[in-house]
């Protein structure tokens, strides 16, 4: 193994497939998710959740890269929101330009979904539901993931990809109390690459979420310049791009959370084994759940 790949930045990425064998444990790759968020609580609230995806060996190098950046300019992280704080817009811009091009050279595919948590709002109001399915990280989470399976035949994924979400945000009990029911919602095809619970990390162990960090921020201020993420989106960023990459950009609009959510109330028709006559009707926002609010 190349000395490169000895360092401690790189093996905080490869022990995740150090029990595959040789050949699988190079070709695996990892989705590195993060969620931007605006601060504002203002109408039009939107929820960016973007990310890469990248074979474990090529996120070990630019993990290297990543910190030796950081150690150089002195700075213990890299996340967009305090770059934008600390420093005046073209200074801040280009901080996160000399960070973008560590990363250029190391994604296979880029994926963003932008969720307007009004158009959650509106949806969830005849679904009847329990109320923790309101929650727009709920949406952006599975949605998001059945964007991701719908285009794995155009990335040519063929090996199981790990998805990594950052420790911190608000996703985490999400796998844990509802991944069967991610499961029990897709095909064959999606489930074969998508099947493992995602794990959670900090950005600060696992490099490549302040990646998904940097690309999350300008996407959110793409959607607020521009008013939504239609595919396909132009460059999001206030640099010209060097490399190339697949990406793929979404925007559910209000009858795509519908029929996610529907689906999901069609879920616990089966499973509390609601007849087919009390179905259309059935209430069942009065249960609780073990999601987060």
């Amino acid at each position: 193994m190349p000395d490169a790949l000895m360092h401690p930045n790189a093996i905080g990425v490869l022990r995740y497939v150090s029990g595959l064998p040789t050949g699988r444990r190079e070709r695996r790759r990892f989705l590195a998710l993060q969620v931007g968020m605006d601060d504002s609580r203002s109408d039009g609230r939107v929820l960016i959740l973007s990310g890469f995806v990248a074979e474990a060996v090529d996120w070990a190098q630019f993990s290297n890269k990543w910190q030796e950046r950081l150690d150089t300019i002195g700075w213990p992280r890299f996340k967009m929101s305090e770059v934008n704080r600390r420093f005046n817009e073209p200074e801040a811009f280009r901080h996160a330009e000399a960070f973008y091009r560590i990363l250029e050279p190391f994604p296979k595919a880029f994926f963003s979904i932008g969720i307007d948590e009004k158009l959650v709002e509106e949806a969830f109001e005849s679904c009847r539901l329990p109320k923790a399915y309101s929650n727009p990280y709920f949406l952006a989470y599975w949605l998001f993931l059945d964007y991701f399976g719908q285009s794995i035949h155009v990335t040519r994924v063929s090996e199981p990809v790990e998805v990594i979400f950052d420790k911190q945000n608000a996703l985490e009990s999400l796998p844990q109390n509802h991944w069967e029911e991610y499961v029990a919602s897709v095909g064959d095809r999606t489930f074969s690459i998508l099947n493992k619970r995602p794990r959670f990390e900090k950005d600060e162990d696992f490099l490549p979420l302040q990646a998904a960090d940097l690309a999350s921020w300008f996407v959110r201020k793409y959607w607020h310049e521009k008013g939504n993420l239609r595919h396909p989106m132009s460059n999001p960023f206030p640099w010209k791009l060097k490399g190339t990459f697949y990406g793929l950009t979404a925007t559910p609009d209000k009858s795509e959370i519908s029929r996610k959510l529907q689906k999901i109330r069609e879920q616990f028709i089966e499973r509390y084994g609601i007849s087919e006559d009390d179905a259309e009707g059935y209430d069942f926002s009065h249960l609780s759940t073990k999601l987060l609010r």
